[in-house]
């Protein structure tokens, strides 16, 4: 179950991915960190990048679906992962059309949404992929 809780986020300057296992929360904020040398703190004031969350699912090859993933579904349609604000879970969606909420447990639609899928890119490297939404 723990190994839900990890991020990532996207260094703008570095053009790179940064991805954190470990953190902390306390007086309302959050603190990554992934080296001794690279921490991210999160508050209401910070102007940080935004983070994206590990599902807690893989994907058809073992590769965990983040937050900001494009996917590829059984279907061969392309879609995005986001959370659902407010809720416990996420969706897989396009802008085209209605996506799919998947909860993290209980949800009896679950095998069928997550089987199959497959991560090909994400929102930050592969932005170019948006293009295939639908």
């Amino acid at each position: 179950m723990m190994d839900r809780f990890k991020f990532r986020v996207w260094d703008e300057e570095a053009e790179c991915l940064h991805y954190y296992s470990e953190f902390e929360v306390f007086d309302n904020a959050l603190i990554l960190y992934m080296t001794e040398s690279k921490t991210m703190h999160y508050d209401g004031e910070s102007q940080n990048p935004p983070l994206e969350q590990y599902t807690g699912f893989k994907d058809k090859t073992g590769k965990r679906i983040y937050e900001g993933d494009i996917v590829k579904m059984p279907s061969r349609r392309v879609k995005t992962i986001e959370w659902f604000q407010g809720g416990f879970g996420f969706w897989i969606t396009s802008e085209k059309e209605f996506g799919d909420f998947v909860g993290f447990s209980g949800h009896r639609d679950l095998d069928f949404v997550m089987d199959g899928i497959e991560v090909i890119g994400n929102i930050n490297e592969n932005p170019e992929l948006l293009e295939m939404l639908g």
